[in-house]
């Protein structure tokens, strides 16, 4: 009989005396393996809060390879649209793929998952047309995930009004905490660290935004 967890207790993937991961999470039991809380139920339910050491300037491997076990299951196609070398390597690690870009004749192929940051173009175009343009790249039930700055000041509300703007359902926000964890407290990375203008405030997460395509009655 499978262990029971109390309410409320966080579900580790990492027993490994659990029955088979649930559809869609095919675990963590390799070099790169981390512990993902989830509640319980069938199947779990991600929390929104995951534990993601920081990268320089870029999105960390733990992040994009926490995205992939979350969203997507081997074999399915990804699409990359932040064009970080991280997400290529956590997809072929992952056992998932990029998706074919398509041709003149032939459409793109459609991704269970579609990553993107913000703004989703360097170009100064409307991020809503960006936007939609994307979710036209997701399956039916395909999932598109904005990354924020890992430098902070990513403005929310104008990444959720582009989405919906561009017809994709809002699903959950996400913080990929990069802060050390220490007991019930954060703590610097760097205690002697001293940010632009002599700010001593250090971003502890980078915010995800998960959206979905519409479900249609």
């Amino acid at each position: 009989m499978p262990k029971q967890h109390p309410p409320h207790e966080p579900y580790r993937r990492s027993d490994r005396n659990e029955p088979a991961d649930p559809p869609g999470h095919d675990g963590y039991d390799d070099a790169t393996s981390h512990t993902s809380d989830l509640v319980p139920g069938n199947p779990p339910v991600p929390v929104n809060q995951w534990r993601c050491p920081a990268a320089g300037g870029g999105m960390s491997p733990t992040l994009a390879d926490r995205m992939l076990t979350e969203f997507t299951r081997p074999g399915q196609a990804v699409h990359d649209a932040t064009g970080d070398p991280v997400v290529t390597r956590a997809v072929a690690a992952r056992g998932r793929r990029i998706a074919s870009a398509g041709s003149r004749t032939d459409p793109p192929e459609p991704a269970i998952l579609v990553v993107c940051g913000w703004p989703p173009d360097r170009r100064g175009l409307d991020p809503a047309i960006v936007l939609g343009a994307l979710r036209r790249r997701l399956a039916e039930d395909g999932t598109l995930a904005i990354v924020g700055p890992t430098s902070g000041g990513f403005e929310l509300g104008a990444a959720v009004r582009a989405a919906t703007a561009a017809r994709l359902a809002y699903l959950q926000h996400v913080l990929a905490v990069h802060a050390l964890i220490d007991g019930d407290r954060i703590e610097p990375a760097d205690p002697a660290w001293v940010g632009a203008g002599g700010a001593r405030h250090q971003p502890a997460h980078t915010d995800v935004l998960i959206f979905r395509q519409p479900q249609h009655a």
